[in-house]
């Protein structure tokens, strides 16, 4: 605010009331008053050296007392200290300018100023003035201290909350970005998971058209299952009604009573059944061994050189096996003594003998296997090693059919005997080389016994027997195989 001039107009002091016509100050608060230098204790030199912006920005008590609270409000709790301090030098600072401002008047009033006379006088209050103004001086010094102090923390802790607000701004952008992203996330977790709920509901509604489907198949087969037990039970009669014309046509060289053998055979008792005629030759052979051991002791060794089977092949005395009928001979002998022959011995004889002259194929087919062999043809076998009748398991005059038991035994056991003769043949025919080889005499034999124990008299027998039963085995198990899947075959068809 500009200085006052002398030609002012008549404005009334704020303090005192008297008109403002020189050396006086406005207030830039909400009073705009105008002050006397002197109630307001500035003198005519500092109001000279005031300055336009500081004389702009004056502002009386009373307004500065109603800023300061707000001013106050700023600060924290740390100013606390300096907002009592401040109040204190307030109080002090009020009580020198009211002091002072007495002393204006007390001067004005008695116009001593005015008075040249009273010198004394005058310098006893400039002294009080001056000492006044001096505490004044202080108490503002010590307040502008203050301020600026306050003014210092309350612009570091402005840069602090300024700092803070930037991280705030910072971290809400953070929390805004993350909320997005969630947000996103969460929608494609919604989208995820209409996409599987639709998938389980298609598996659903396809596993229930399944399942309708296979109701259906199942009703389907069903029916079928009925139908064709239907005609199972028509193919079985008719298969009875085929094996009794069957066996009405084979029945002019039977000699017992018909009988029908079941056709549905387990393969459990195949097994069995070639199991024990197994165990039976291999008893038979064990005796047979036993017989030609002790003839071949008997007999002296010029007499078994001379015989086209020695005793050292394992060959039995054909002489005792035809002599001495065996038990089994015995009770046959007896079963057919009870039963008169009705029928035709000339053609039982002769089918007999045409079944004995066809070899026998493992791997026929069912179409090719006679149907006019002779029905009791198994009844008796020929051991091609004794070449003596022996009485087979089954009862005589039993039926076999090309899917029973008794049929794959009977294959089995022929070829057993047939790749047994050929062993039997070919033992024969190296015993029959080692006899005849001529220029040997007693000393090259018992070398060739040193080096070959095997060729030994004693245990010759014993290791043609031995490589015997390995071919039997070895037969054993390629016929089985054969038969087994040859019969499936068969049944297929």
């Amino acid at each position: 605010m500009s200085k006052t001039k002398e030609k002012t107009p008549n404005y009334p002091c704020g303090d005192c009331g008297i008109g403002v016509k020189y050396s006086g100050i406005k207030c830039t608060g909400s009073c705009n008053f105008w002050f006397h230098g002197g109630c307001v204790n500035i003198t005519d030199k500092e109001l000279k050296k005031l300055t336009e912006v500081e004389t702009s920005s004056w502002k009386c008590k009373n307004c500065s007392i109603f800023i300061l609270p707000l001013t106050s409000n700023l600060s924290s709790s740390p100013c606390l200290s300096i907002q009592q301090t401040n109040a204190t030098s307030a109080t002090k600072s009020d009580v020198l300018n009211n002091s002072i401002k007495e002393l204006e008047r007390s001067l004005i009033e008695s116009n001593s100023l005015e008075d040249p006379s009273n010198e004394e006088h005058k310098l006893q209050m400039a002294a009080k003035i001056g000492s006044a103004l001096l505490e004044e001086n202080k108490t503002l010094k010590e307040e502008k201290f203050k301020l600026e102090t306050r003014l210092t923390i309350v612009e570091g802790k402005l840069e602090e909350t300024e700092n803070n607000e930037v991280k705030y701004i910072e971290k809400v952008e953070i929390l805004l970005q993350k909320n997005a992203e969630l947000q996103e996330q969460l929608d494609k977790e919604k989208q995820f998971r209409r996409e599987t709920q639709d998938i389980f509901e298609e598996y659903d509604r396809q596993k229930e058209k399944a399942l309708r489907e296979q109701e259906n198949t199942i009703m389907l087969l069903k029916v079928k299952i009925k139908s064709l037990e239907e005609n199972k039970e028509n193919n079985t009669t008719q298969s009875q009604n085929t094996e009794l014309r069957r066996t009405m046509i084979n029945s002019e060289t039977q000699t017992h009573n018909l009988d029908i053998l079941p056709q549905n055979s387990n393969s459990f008792l195949l097994a069995e059944l070639t199991y024990l005629k197994l165990k039976q030759r291999e008893m038979e052979q064990s005796i047979l061994n036993l017989q030609t051991q002790i003839t071949s002791k008997q007999q002296p060794e010029a007499h078994s050189t001379k015989n086209d089977s020695p005793t050292s092949s394992g060959q039995p005395n054909k002489t005792l096996s035809r002599s001495t009928p065996s038990k089994n001979q015995n009770i046959s002998l007896r079963r057919t003594q009870n039963k008169k022959n009705i029928f035709s011995v000339s053609l039982q004889a002769a089918k007999h003998k045409e079944y004995l002259e066809t070899p026998v194929d493992v791997n026929r087919n069912f179409k090719n296997t006679p149907q006019s062999a002779p029905q009791t043809h198994n009844n008796r076998d020929t051991d091609p090693r004794t070449h003596s009748n022996k009485i087979s398991i089954k009862p005589p005059g039993t039926k076999i059919t090309p899917n029973s038991d008794e049929f794959y035994a009977d294959l089995i056991e022929n070829e057993i005997k047939r790749q047994s003769l050929e062993t039997h043949k070919e033992t024969r025919k190296a015993m029959l080389s080692q006899v005849k080889k001529p220029n040997k005499t007693n000393s090259d034999i018992e070398e060739a016994n040193r080096n070959c124990p095997e060729t030994s008299k004693g245990n010759s027998n014993r290791h043609f027997l031995e490589i015997r039963q390995q071919e039997e085995a070895k037969a054993k198990e390629i016929i089985t195989t054969r038969i087994f899947l040859n019969r499936k075959f068969w049944r297929k068809e």
